[in-house]
């Protein structure tokens, strides 16, 4: 589980994660072997921690410093956003971070993948509770989504879904219902 969890860290960049596995090494007196795992969050087509933007996130959360970035919403429309960083999410294959808009003045979640630009700026910020309000917001609502496809991409569902959200039709096709954030 540690070296699983270390193996994650290091996935996003964190620069101590091999140093931390090795001194765990020592503790024990053993040669832990570290590279039987690897954990790879980028996905295909994106590439999610470009510009190292992993780091100067933790580095904002954990110092309470504004950032600043640019941030393309779910209708693709660019604005630039100041938020105060409270934690980053993987959910269902997806990076979050959870903060605190300046342009909103409300906590909000941002899907990773669509910040771009992060900068971290020299403002101190005093973490903020979050209101039952805001936890709504920050769990976006859901919709269904209803896809109907050829059994030549079945595997390609089993690979993603659980066989629950997967039904044959009577002409050989498959439909998915999943429930999906609406963004």
């Amino acid at each position: 589980g540690l070296i699983l969890a270390l193996k994650a860290m290091g996935a996003t960049d964190y620069p101590e994660a091999d140093a931390i596995l090795e001194k765990i090494g020592s503790v024990f007196k053993s040669n832990i072997a570290h590279d039987w795992i690897e954990v790879d969050f980028e996905s295909w087509s994106s590439k999610v921690n470009e510009d190292n933007k992993f780091s100067k996130i933790r580095d904002a959360i954990i110092n309470s410093l504004v950032i600043n970035f640019d941030y393309f919403n779910g209708n693709g429309v660019k604005s630039n956003r100041n938020a105060e960083p409270v934690k980053l999410i993987f959910n269902a294959y997806t990076w979050y971070l959870i903060a605190y808009c300046h342009n909103r003045n409300e906590h909000r979640m941002f899907r990773l993948s669509r910040i771009k630009n992060v900068r971290l700026t020299d403002k101190h910020f005093t973490k903020r509770t979050i209101t039952v309000e805001e936890k709504q917001v920050v769990h976006t609502p859901l919709v269904e989504l209803k896809l109907r496809c050829d059994k030549k991409v079945l595997n390609r569902l089993y690979d993603t879904f659980d066989e629950q959200f997967i039904s044959q039709n009577h002409d050989g096709s498959f439909d998915l219902t999943v429930q999906i954030p609406d963004e």
